[in-house]
């Protein structure tokens, strides 16, 4: 887009006119060479940008549920439970990888993926989306669950906020929780509309299925805006039907030698197992994994 300023005479063009965007200011003063716009688009394209590396952990089995909470005065949270983003030292590189990932553009961990490489296929590729993002935002913080490990950085108009904060974690819990406002002094517009997340979202060579919204839940409560999925062709963990008639099986072959009534024990048994589960689970075994929940939050 051509801008003009008026009342001011234009300057000399000389050896010292041309100067190099560094750092944040490569995305925040130029967003739509990203993005694809400085407007609402490029906001919501920056949401995907997060959002798809979430769907690569799900697609590559590590996790099978991802959270999006959008509050109303528009900080985005992404939450899954994948292995979680490495953030610790990096020896071939001689930097701490969450350096690497949100503060440098074009570094990544797909570039290898057609040779073996940490994921058989994603949507990201170019080692952008999270960097560019956090260099929009006006505060992003990142949470991962990793390894034994919990760490936490925070970042502010595209610069780091203090030192990466680490402490041990005993639970069993992955995954990395992102949380963002996007920035006005960057986009135009930040309020991405619902019907933005009630879009579908699968890439070319994808199979997409949408799940029925539930009821909302009491005022106060949070309720379900909407819920889609994207799944390559074919997943040979999404056989519901087949995990059924295993567990029917399985309660066939407890009942054998146990007499006639222990074995139609064992055949109700095996009914009961697959009677239609309530909530995430019904979602989940209808939609098979990489579900995404998307709840609107409520007000404060």
């Amino acid at each position: 887009m051509a801008q003009e300023v008026k009342g001011k005479k234009a300057a000399e063009y000389n050896d010292q006119s041309i100067q190099s965007l560094k750092g944040a200011d490569r995305v925040r003063k130029r967003p739509g060479v990203i993005f694809g716009s400085d407007g609402l688009d490029g906001c919501a394209h920056s949401f995907f940008e997060i959002l798809s590396n979430s769907i690569d952990e799900a697609r590559a089995g590590h996790g099978d549920v991802i959270h999006v909470t959008v509050t109303r005065d528009h900080v985005i949270t992404v939450e899954d439970f994948g292995r979680g983003i490495p953030m610790d030292w990096n020896e071939k590189e001689g930097r701490y990888n969450w350096e690497l990932i949100f503060c440098e553009l074009y570094a990544g961990g797909k570039y290898d993926n057609a040779t073996g490489g940490a994921y058989q296929y994603s949507l990201g590729l170019n080692g952008l989306g999270a960097c560019a993002t956090q260099y929009s935002s006006e505060f992003m913080q990142v949470e991962v669950f990793s390894r034994g490990t919990h760490y936490r950085m925070n970042f502010r108009k595209g610069e780091a906020d203090g030192e990466l904060q680490k402490e041990e974690y005993t639970r069993r819990r992955t995954g990395t929780i992102i949380t963002w406002k996007p920035d006005l002094e960057v986009f135009s517009e930040i309020g991405i509309p619902e019907s933005y997340f009630n879009r579908r979202h699968a890439p070319s060579g994808g199979r997409q299925r949408r799940a029925d919204p539930e009821p909302p839940l009491p005022a106060g409560g949070r309720h379900l805006v909407g819920a889609f999925l994207s799944l390559p062709r074919r997943h040979p963990r999404l056989r519901p039907r087949d995990r059924r008639d295993q567990r029917e099986q399985r309660a066939r072959r407890r009942g054998r030698g146990q007499g006639r009534h222990a074995h139609r024990a064992g055949i109700l048994a095996g009914r009961k197992a697959r009677q239609r589960p309530r909530g995430q689970e019904r979602l989940r075994r209808a939609h098979g994994s990489c579900l995404l929940l998307f709840r609107q939050a409520p007000a404060p």
